[in-house]
Order: C-alpha cells, then sequence, then structure tokens
C-alpha cells in the first residue's frame, strides 16, 4: 500500500483526505485491533504458505528482501515465522526511540515496552539477518495538504553512528548466534540503489551454499505483460482492505457480546466491579495504556485573563503528574449573593481545541461558527 492519498476517501460521500493510503487504512482498522502493517504481513506469510506448500514437490530456500516500508515488513514477517530462511533489510533498521517522529502508520502500541529493533533482530537468528544501510526512503511528511486531516511525520535516514549501535546490541542480545547478522555499511563505499550487490550475494548465500557470486545484471529488464495498471492495482489494494475493515466494525458488536456481555451478567454494584475487573485489566494494559499512578497534590493555580461585565474568566492549572499538568477556563458570573449557587456547566471543546475556542466573541471565524461563544 502506497504513501500516495489518491483513493483515500470516500467517492460516496465525495470527501478525501490528504492521509497517506498506508495511514488512511491504519485509522480505520487499529480501534478494531488491526494494522496496515498486520495486513500486509498477513500478505507476505500467505505467499510463504504457498511456497511452502510447493516445497513438497521440490524443496527450495525461502527469503524475503525490502526496502524502506517493505524492508519493514520483511524484518517483522521473519521474526514471525521461522520458515523464512534468509531476510535483507535495507534502509530501515534503526534504533526505534524516535519513532513518534515518524509517520503515524508507523505506531505499534506497546513496542518499545519490548522490543526495539535489536530484539526483533534477536526473533530471526540463527536464521540469516543481512541489513543493508541504504539510504531510507525520504518523505518529509503526508501528501500536499489540497486536503487536509493527515497528521505530521517524516522518514530520514538515521546517522551511522545510530544504526552501528543498534547493530551491536542486535550481535549482544544474540549471543552464540551473532554471526548470523550481517551489516552492510555502505555509507563507507558509497550508496548504488536500494540494494547493495554485497548485501544481495550475502542474502542468496543464506539460502543456498552453492552460489559463489552474482551474474551480471546485463540490460534492464523491460514489461511484456500487456494491460498492466499498476494504479489501478492499488485502488483495489485500498479498496479491499478498507472493505475488509468496515465489515469488521459491522460484526463489532457481535464481538463484543461475545467476549463480555454474554459472559457478565450484572446483579449486584459489587458484584458487577468484582467481575469487570480483568476486563478493566485488560483494556488498560493491552488496548489503551495507564497512566503512572504516581500520586502528588494537585497545586492549583489560577489567574484572571478576562473581566467582562457580567463574568469572570480565570485560567486554571493542575498538576497531574511530574511535569504533567491539565489547564482550562474557569467563568464565573457576576451579582452573586453571598451563599447564592449556580448550576455548574462543563464545556468540552473539540480534538486539537483550546479553552479560548468557547468565548471566541463574533468573529468571521470556522471556530467561531462552529461554538458561537457557547461558554457565555
Amino acid at each position: 500500500i502506497s504513501r500516495s492519498d489518491q483513493f483515500s476517501g470516500s467517492p460516496l460521500l465525495n470527501r478525501y483526505t490528504n492521509q497517506p493510503h498506508r495511514e488512511w487504512i491504519y485509522r480505520q482498522a487499529f480501534v478494531l485491533g488491526r494494522h496496515i502493517i498486520g495486513y500486509e504481513v498477513q500478505k507476505i506469510l500467505s505467499a510463504v504458505d504457498w511456497l511452502t506448500k510447493e516445497n513438497k514437490e521440490r524443496p527450495v530456500a525461502i527469503g524475503v528482501v525490502g526496502w524502506g516500508e517493505g524492508g519493514l515488513l520483511a524484518f517483522y514477517s521473519a521474526a514471525l515465522d521461522t520458515r523464512i530462511d534468509s531476510v535483507l533489510v535495507s534502509g530501515y533498521y534503526n534504533r526505534r526511540e524516535d519513532v513518534w517522529e515518524e509517520p503515524i502508520y508507523r505506531n505499534l502500541f506497546g513496542l518499545l515496552n519490548e522490543f526495539g529493533d535489536a530484539e526483533i533482530a534477536r526473533l530471526i537468528v540463527p536464521r540469516l539477518l543481512v541489513v543493508d544501510d541504504a539510504p531510507a526512503p525520504e518523505v518529509k511528511g503526508p501528501p500536499h495538504p489540497q486536503r487536509r486531516h493527515a497528521a505530521p511525520g517524516r522518514i530520514t535516514t538515521p546517522a551511522a553512528g545510530e544504526v552501528r549501535s543498534e547493530i551491536r546490541r542486535a550481535k549482544q542480545l544474540s549471543g552464540p548466534f551473532r554471526s548470523s547478522i550481517h551489516f552492510n555499511e555502505r555509507r563507507q563505499v558509497g550508496n548504488a540503489g536500494p540494494v547493495a550487490e554485497p548485501s544481495l550475494l550475502t542474502f542468496l548465500q543464506g539460502l543456498s551454499s552453492e552460489i559463489k557470486s552474482l551474474r551480471s545484471p546485463g540490460v534492464d529488464p523491460v514489461e511484456l505483460r500487456a494491460g498492466i495498471d499498476s494504479v489501478e492495482r492499488q485502488r483495489r489494494q485500498v479498496e479491499q482492505l478498507v472493505q475488509y475493515t468496515q465489515r469488521l466494525l459491522q460484526l463489532a458488536a457481535g464481538t463484543r457480546d461475545e467476549f463480555l456481555w454474554k459472559k457478565v451478567k450484572p446483579t449486584t454494584p459489587e458484584a458487577w466491579r468484582e467481575a469487570m475487573r480483568p476486563y478493566c485489566d485488560k483494556l488498560w494494559n493491552e488496548l489503551i495504556g495507564r497512566f503512572p499512578t504516581a500520586h502528588i497534590v494537585p497545586h492549583p493555580r489560577t489567574r484572571m485573563i478576562h473581566d467582562k461585565p457580567t463574568w469572570t474568566g480565570y485560567e486554571v492549572v493542575l498538576d497531574v503528574l511530574p511535569e504533567v499538568y491539565a489547564w482550562g477556563y474557569l467563568l464565573l458570573p457576576k451579582g452573586m449573593n453571598p451563599g447564592e449557587k449556580r448550576p455548574v456547566v462543563v464545556a468540552q471543546h473539540r480534538l486539537l481545541g483550546v479553552p479560548a475556542d468557547l468565548i471566541l466573541e463574533d468573529t468571521p471565524t470556522r471556530t467561531y461558527s462552529i461554538y458561537k461563544t457557547l461558554a457565555f
């Protein structure tokens, strides 16, 4: 699935977005426990299934090669399936602590709790892993925002020292199998395309010890098949994954019933809370995560920011965790008598909004057209 946004959106609604295809599918899938990476790994493993079946007639070793996003998919596929004998990862391997800077469709919930790239490599050995230090496909952000709503995120070629450090860590974790990890640090000898010939040769030798050298590449290949339309193929792939994911959404209520409501019946509040405890733990620990349980004093701070004829506005800040705070506006009507009580109204702004959106006075802006000074 490409990074184009050509098919991101709904032709039925005539609504489109500049979310790359990968993000377009990721956003629909992750809330259903699926992922664009998982979908495409499954495609690769279905090919491995077919090759394994063919091997009953004439056994041949199985290998996977990828560059950039393809390197990511080859890497994870080999970690998951021991039927893959050799894998070549190009333009992807790195330390993953800065994954938050990369496109959102590379986000995997909880991954760094246990797995950096070195730990993934450890799942591949003693099978052969070849890491080609090729330049990554440069991605400066989502497609040009003639449409909107795509998340920021970029892909850059990591510093050579970072890749080298993660390779060392993988070899340390692999212990006696460290020799199964081969690193081609191409920046010292120049770059030539997404896969260097020494890396390709090492990869092929992991499939057959009889391979001693590469053939000359010869003339450039040409397409001999007629009627091949890569754009139409991309459209089909995107639509297939969208339709599959939307079907999961339609079936989600029945899945939820099987998972929860058919097993837990409310009797008393106490019994209900006890029955829900393992489900709450699963939600917190496996689905959405939970904040640390550090207990700190809220330490409320206020400052007056508006003094209007009928109300006074204060900015309020509360400490939540170390270096984490919550803030909002408190608007108090004037003219209240001592001891008088008024209803409290809590208003929440939209995603990416701020409290000031709710008190914005008559201005020719989209924000005002939505809220129309709701807070007062």
